[in-house]
């Protein structure tokens, strides 16, 4: 068993292939090599052409960056593995079992870069990059004035995806090399392609506002950090040691999703990819987050196969669904409380001058003197109050009915869920059946997964899963809660009026 101990971590391995100092240096000059310029410029060519690879693009530009990143499931990073001669011959002994992904027609260099990719993790590994595909086919359907924002750059796949599709590319990161880098991507490629898209990349955090590009997005479309997942080493990043997460949520994703809301035009489109990471519970989060700060839930995109080889020589198949929000802007609203001090009539008309220590209305009372209509305004005694919203009000019902059946509100919730809720049929491995139970069922309460059986797939099983409410558009909503009504009703539970249930299915609040 061989021990390597290099920055404070260790590795016990029985992996271990010694080379020669010239072997060692050969594998990490090849490793930061650039592709010839010229290959570059082919790439540039095809993609303006419709093409979709770019990996001489990305090499060229961004490689040694990409080096830099830690994954916090590995050790180390490839810039510091590539730093240590026995890490080297770690991964030099990898490429030694499978001739099938290691040809001996390959340089060692080039089988070490294989071995990163395929068994790198808990060692190092290079994070991944986006499909331009992928986001072709995000442009594609979400695209409705030519304006994209990529709210966190990555390694320039949406850059290139937003040049060839000829949709004008606002983008902002906290990397400096990074925005360095894609400024001069673009400059390449549209002075190759005579391509005249304009691109406007800025080095700061999308927590950070900039007046200018307010109301001009059609679709913004990105996926952010994953709170600590990948450390990127450069520039003021969104996650520093000792961040905790709710700080993460409150200094980054919702001062980033409301810069993203007054960015985009009415009824743009806000997409992120983003994908539940250890105990954080990232998806419903951002659904929270978005819908806080005025998005409407709109759609899951289900992208595309996206097929990528794994270690066996087979294929993995990456296919993940995408949230989709829209912005609908709402009429606007205030609610506040203060003091009738003086009321008179004169010719008819009735002034009535109310005081109030709440400053946060001038501006929008200043917007609707200025417009000059009528607005709607209702003055009532001060109560204590409770607001309710579609998703309160559902388990408040869940909660009565609960206990007027002698069972969990949990369960009244789950059994509502496989009523009338949302799901799909997926056939899994065998030997992976209860991860993925175990995995879907970790994503909240109402992610509901159950067997069916036997799959026409030899090897697998079919099962049932149900998508919690969480993720729920209007619609999904309001047949939760007549559902619930229906069982309440029948319960003798007193319910809201018909026109308070209207209300919160429409996603209006209720106060009662």
């Amino acid at each position: 068993m061989k021990k390597i101990e290099y920055n404070g971590k260790i590795l016990e391995t029985k992996h271990y292939s010694p080379i020669t100092e010239e072997e060692y240096n050969t594998i990490v000059k090849d490793y930061y090599k650039k592709p010839d310029y010229n290959s570059v410029k082919k790439e540039f060519i095809n993609l303006e052409n419709g093409g979709v690879k770019n990996s001489n693009i990305t090499n060229f530009y961004v490689k040694d960056l990409m080096a830099k990143t830690h994954i916090y499931y590995n050790k180390w990073s490839i810039e510091e593995v590539l730093k240590c001669k026995e890490l080297v011959e770690y991964f030099v002994s990898k490429t030694k079992n499978n001739k099938k992904i290691y040809p001996d027609t390959d340089s060692i260099s080039k089988k070490i870069e294989t071995a990163f990719r395929l068994c790198g993790k808990g060692v190092c590994s290079k994070p991944a990059n986006f499909p331009i595909k992928t986001v072709d086919e995000i442009l594609e359907i979400y695209n409705v004035n030519g304006n994209y924002y990529d709210f966190s750059c990555g390694w320039g796949a949406r850059l290139c995806s937003s040049l060839k599709n000829h949709v004008n590319y606002y983008g902002t990161d906290p990397n400096y090399l990074l925005t360095e880098r894609l400024n001069n991507l673009a400059k390449d490629y549209k002075q190759t392609t005579q391509n005249n898209t304009n691109t406007d990349i800025r080095t700061q955090g999308s927590e950070i506002f900039i007046p200018e590009w307010e109301n001009k997005i059609g679709v913004a479309f990105s996926s952010p950090p994953y709170f600590y997942l990948e450390d990127y080493k450069i520039g003021n990043q969104s996650y520093k040691q000792g961040t905790s997460y709710e700080e993460w949520k409150n200094n980054y994703l919702e001062p980033t999703f409301n810069n993203i809301y007054k960015y985009l035009i009415k009824n743009g489109f806000f997409i992120i990819n983003i994908n539940n990471f250890l105990d954080y519970n990232l998806v419903e989060d951002t659904i929270k987050t978005a819908e806080k700060v005025g998005f409407t839930f709109y759609k899951y995109h289900t992208l595309k196969n996206i097929k990528r080889t794994n270690s066996k020589g087979g294929f993995n198949d990456n296919s993940e669904k995408i949230m989709v929000f829209i912005k609908n802007n709402k009429e606007e609203y205030m609610d506040f409380t203060g003091k009738v001090k003086d009321i008179s009539v004169l010719d008819n008309t009735v002034n009535i001058s109310i005081s109030t220590d709440n400053t946060t209305i001038i501006e929008k009372i200043e917007k609707m003197k200025i417009s000059n209509r009528d607005v709607s305004i209702e003055i009532k005694n001060k109560y204590k109050r409770r607001t309710l919203d579609s998703n309160s009000y559902m388990w408040y019902l869940a909660e009565e009915i609960a206990k007027e059946l002698g069972i969990t509100k949990d369960e009244v919730y789950r059994d509502a869920i496989k009523n009338v809720g949302e799901f799909e049929i997926l056939p899994i491995k065998n030997e992976a059946v209860e991860k993925f139970i175990e995995a879907w069922e970790h994503n909240g309460k109402g992610w509901v997964c159950e067997l069916l059986g036997k799959s026409k797939i030899n090897g697998y099983t079919n099962v049932i899963t149900y998508y919690g409410s969480s993720i729920y558009n209007t619609k999904s909503m309001s047949r939760l809660i007549d559902l619930m009504l229906e069982e309440a009703n029948q319960l003798g539970i007193e319910t809201l009026s018909d026109i308070e249930i209207q209300k919160l299915k429409e996603g209006e609040s209720v106060v009662i």
